[in-house]
C-alpha cells in the first residue's frame, strides 16, 4: 500500500482493479488518502473504483482529481455522504460510471462517460464537452446560477472566476453570462483581465446590462479589457454588446479592448457583435 494515512474515518479511497469494500479499504494494489480533508490526484493509469465517502459526522472536504486515466467508476458513498463537500474533478479520461450523492462539486470535462446519457440537472454532476461510450456527443449539464468553473471549483459569476483565477488557469463557462455595467465609465471594462488565463467559452454568450453610453459620442465601457502584459486565449464564445433597448446608449463600446506592451491575446472561434465601437481594439498589444 502506498501513501496510506490512518485517520478516524475514510474520506477518499482509490482502489485499483477492484470495487471498494463497504468501509473503503483497499486489500491490494491501491492508494488511499484517509483523512477528512485529504486530496488525491490521479494522472494516467487504469483503475477500478475511485470513491469519495463519509461515514461519520466529520465532513469530508478533500479534493480528488482524475486526469488522462481509465476508471471503471467514480462514485460517492458512505452513511452520511449527502453531507460531504469534497470537490471531484475528472478531465480527459474514460469512465464507465459516474455517480454523485454528495453536496460537493463533481465535474466531468472532455471525457468519455459510459452512463453519460443518463446524467441530467438532478444528478449533481457537471458535464462539459463529453461523449458517451460509443463516442457520441453528450449534452452539457450544469446547474443554473453557476456561470463558470476553474479546475472543478464553481463560481456564481464570471467576474468572481476572473478574480479568483491564477496564471495558467482555464475558466470554463457553464452558462450564459450577464455582466453588470453599473458605474463603469468610458474605456473601462465590465471585466478587466490582467492574468495569463484561458477563457473557454463553451459556446456561451456574454451580454451586459446597466450600461450607460454617451448619447452623442456613444463612448462608454467595453465588455472585456485585457491589459498589463496578460497572455490570454479566448475561445468558442459570443460577445453581444447590445443593451436592452434599440438605442445605442445602453450598448457597450468595444467587445475586447486590449492594450499595453507585452499583452498578447489569441482569439479562436469568437463572435463579437452589436457594440458601438469595434469588435477588437489593440493598442500596443499583439492579437492573433
Amino acid at each position: 500500500m502506498k501513501n496510506r494515512r490512518l485517520a478516524r474515518f475514510l474520506a477518499i479511497a482509490l482502489c485499483a482493479a477492484m470495487s471498494v469494500p463497504a468501509f473503503g479499504g483497499c486489500s491490494s494494489g491501491g492508494e488511499e488518502s484517509s483523512s477528512a480533508g485529504s486530496s488525491l490526484a490521479i494522472d494516467g493509469g487504469d483503475y477500478g473504483t475511485v470513491k469519495v465517502q463519509q461515514q461519520d459526522d466529520a465532513v469530508t472536504t478533500g479534493t480528488v482529481t482524475v486526469e488522462n486515466a481509465t476508471v471503471e467508476e467514480v462514485v460517492t458513498g458512505g452513511d452520511k455522504v449527502s453531507e460531504a463537500t469534497a470537490t471531484i474533478s475528472v478531465t480527459g479520461s474514460t469512465v464507465g460510471t459516474v455517480t454523485n450523492g454528495s453536496a460537493g462539486t463533481f465535474s466531468v470535462v472532455d471525457s468519455r462517460v459510459g452512463n453519460g446519457a443518463s446524467i441530467d440537472g438532478e444528478s449533481g454532476i457537471i458535464m462539459v464537452g463529453c461523449v458517451d461510450g460509443d463516442g457520441a456527443d453528450l449534452a452539457d449539464v450544469a446547474p443554473e446560477g453557476i456561470e463558470a468553473m476553474i479546475d472543478g471549483t464553481t463560481y456564481s459569476t464570471f467576474e468572481a472566476a476572473v478574480a479568483a483565477a491564477q496564471d495558467d488557469d482555464v475558466i470554463i463557462l457553464l452558462n450564459d453570462v450577464a455582466l453588470d455595467g453599473s458605474g463603469k465609465g468610458n474605456n473601462e471594462g465590465l471585466v478587466t483581465i490582467t492574468k495569463d488565463i484561458t477563457i473557454e467559452g463553451n459556446g456561451k454568450t456574454i451580454t451586459a446590462g446597466n450600461v450607460t453610453a454617451d448619447a452623442d459620442t456613444a463612448a462608454g465601457p467595453s465588455m472585456i479589457s485585457i491589459q498589463d502584459g496578460a497572455n490570454v486565449t479566448v475561445r468558442d464564445l459570443t460577445i453581444d454588446g447590445a443593451g436592452g433597448t434599440d438605442a445605442a446608449t445602453d450598448n457597450v463600446k468595444h467587445g475586447l479592448n486590449i492594450y499595453g506592451d507585452g499583452t498578447t491575446v489569441t482569439v479562436v472561434d469568437v463572435v463579437i457583435k452589436n457594440g458601438n465601437g469595434y469588435a477588437i481594439v489593440a493598442n500596443g498589444a499583439d492579437v492573433t
